[in-house]
């Protein structure tokens, strides 16, 4: 079979455009890329869920995994709180004129010491002013007063309860003048 000279000859209206081949390819590429970037959108931040909930990685901060160990094992939980009635003392001054209001609450061991440290309440906020009433303005600006008054009263309070039944000394309300 030859070819003749006119069978090679097209005319301009039958040859396909060089830019029409291109740009269907870069029509349907650029199609697939964006639906590749919307499934891709769709789907990372629910694969971040689930690794984050399942503990496989910690996008958002969170302890997961083997991560927790680092956290202490000996670290008590609180135990139940008793606040003790506002007290107001005066210090041990010459003039008489200054005075300390403060408001104590008492951390207990164990829930079931609580009905006993309520019941000697009267001893406890006894002792309490004992003590405050022997401190000068001076002690009570002392940069480690507030420590030492706390170990102080722990230390008396073990003569009406055994070690261990009240835990911490805390202060909610500490004003003196």
């Amino acid at each position: 079979m030859e070819m003749g000279k006119n069978d090679l000859t097209y005319s301009k209206q039958e040859l396909p455009s060089e830019n029409s081949i291109p740009q269907t390819s870069k029509k349907r590429s650029k199609k697939k890329v964006f639906i590749f970037l919307g499934i891709f959108i769709l789907i990372a931040p629910i694969m971040i869920l689930v690794g984050e909930f399942l503990g496989f990685i910690s996008a958002f901060g969170f302890f997961k995994g083997g991560e927790a160990k680092d956290i202490p094992r000996n670290v008590q939980e609180v135990g139940p709180i008793i606040k003790m009635q506002p007290l107001t003392v005066n210090l041990k001054e010459e003039s008489g004129r200054n005075y300390l209001r403060i408001t104590v609450a008492l951390e207990i061991g164990n829930k079931k010491f609580v009905d006993e440290v309520q019941s000697k309440m009267t001893q406890l906020t006894d002792l309490l002013i004992t003590i405050l009433c022997e401190k000068r303005l001076d002690d009570l600006k002392q940069p480690n007063f507030k420590e030492e008054l706390k170990k102080e009263f722990l230390e008396k309070v073990t003569t009406h309860f055994p070690e261990g039944q009240i835990r911490q000394v805390l202060f909610e309300e500490f004003i003196y003048q």
